[in-house]
């Protein structure tokens, strides 16, 4: 059983003066300085530079705050780059 089934389940318990009408999961994430100077492991280092590098070409998630203080699509690459997809796209072996 995942956690996030079992904190679903116990929901309406933990806000009784509440009533759940819906349920719906989210992801958390968090900035994260990782040093790759200190993996000693040469292979994994590169593979971990290399998803930077591709993390940073992003025009398709990354904005940009223009002049008016809204945000804007990059304008990096000629196809626009999804990192996420890409990256699915390895781990699941649909291109190398």
């Amino acid at each position: 059983m995942l956690s996030e089934e079992l904190i679903l389940h116990f929901l309406p318990q933990m806000f009784k003066n509440y009533e759940v009408v819906q349920k719906s999961l989210l992801r958390v994430t968090r900035n994260a300085d990782i040093d790759t100077e200190t993996i000693f492991d040469d292979e994994i280092r590169e593979r971990i530079d290399s998803m930077f590098e591709i993390m940073m070409k992003d025009d398709e998630k990354g904005k940009i705050l223009n002049k008016k203080g809204l945000y804007e699509d990059r304008q990096i690459n000629e196809c626009k780059l999804n990192s996420q997809e890409l990256f699915y796209k390895m781990a699941y072996g649909e291109i190398q």
